[in-house]
């Protein structure tokens, strides 16, 4: 039987978005290359990961990977061909719309959500108008990863050029308290995380919760009432129902990220910036907690080498990437 390779396409929302986009380009190949790992930790074992690294897994990582799951998958370097395991690239048309940030925005209007000063700008004189009103705003690609798109007033050159390309999103510069997710799996399972985010969007770890009350509990805490809970749950459903129906897939696999933030001193929700149609790091989480047996809560922070000494924890990463990925568990 022929063996299936996969390569860790984490450049998936490029290849999507980019007109530019090379996948053997060194930007991308360095990109993947730090992310690649993953795939140990979550393939399967008759699986294997069609590796870009320049330089080999060490045996020990390797043999830490297998003695923690019990097996691990096989590993090609320079392999010719692969399949995608990020993000499938299959259905162009469906991944685009539903990893669409634009697509969003148009979602929660649908749904009856009209947050002010948020909306879709066309062109960069309507983006001038929106800066002139409120230089705070902040522009997001389309299609960006972890925060990669997101764009102030100092970027207004490359916000023009952007949209010289097609629309952007726009919200005004929220005083963000606390950022959460659901990723969706097989079977109606549903999955809760508080994230870590930088200001600039960037994600910085995660923390697994035990279970939905667990995340109204979050809520609670920064002063979010039951029925705000209740309607953001309701909203919630109200998304996954259109994921449903537009992916013609009765239990489809994605991430909604969602986040608190304060106005007036009063807690309010922004049930949803954006769709994740693909894999995602709070899946890879979900998996390590399987591995790792936690029962608990566990978490995850990303720490790059060049910054201060990260904290106390597991090290799943490869000690040669140039950042460490730091697993806690409770």
């Amino acid at each position: 039987m022929e063996t299936k390779l996969y390569r860790v396409n984490i450049d998936y929302e490029a290849a999507l978005g980019d007109p530019q986009y090379q996948k053997d380009s060194e930007k991308y190949q360095k990109l993947c290359r730090e992310w690649e790992w993953i795939f140990l930790w979550c393939g399967d074992a008759d699986q294997t990961l069609a590796s870009c690294r320049q330089k080999k897994y060490s045996e020990d990582y390797l043999a830490f990977v297998k003695k923690m799951r019990g097996f691990i998958p096989a590993v090609e370097y320079n392999a010719l061909k692969s399949e995608n395991w990020w993000g499938k690239l299959q259905n162009l048309k469906l991944e685009k719309t539903l990893n669409s940030k634009v697509f969003s925005s148009n979602l929660l209007k649908e749904i009856g959500v009209d947050i002010p000063g948020c909306g879709i700008a066309h062109s960069a004189k309507e983006a001038q108008q929106i800066l002139t009103r409120d230089s705070t705003s902040v522009f997001k690609k389309n299609l960006s990863f972890s925060g990669k798109g997101h764009l102030f007033i100092e970027d207004k050159l490359k916000i023009d050029a952007e949209l010289s390309r097609g629309e952007m999103v726009y919200n005004p510069w929220f005083e963000r308290v606390s950022d959460f997710s659901i990723l969706f799996r097989p079977m109606g399972e549903r999955h809760h995380f508080i994230q870590k985010i930088s200001n600039r969007g960037n994600y910085q770890g995660s923390t697994y919760l035990e279970n939905q009350q667990a995340l109204a509990d979050h809520l609670k805490s920064q002063l979010i009432n039951d029925n705000m809970i209740n309607w953001y749950f309701e909203k919630i459903d109200l998304i996954y129902k259109k994921v449903q129906g537009l992916s013609g897939i009765e239990d489809p696999i994605f991430g909604i990220d969602s986040f608190l933030y304060r106005e007036n001193e009063t807690s309010k929700v922004f049930p949803m910036c954006e769709i994740n149609y693909r894999r995602s790091l709070n899946g890879v989480l979900y998996s390590l907690s399987k591995t790792f047996n936690s029962s608990k809560s566990v978490s995850a922070q990303i720490y790059r080498k060049s910054e201060q000494k990260g904290p106390s924890g597991i090290i799943v990463s490869p000690k040669d990437n140039l950042f460490t990925y730091y697993l806690q568990i409770a």
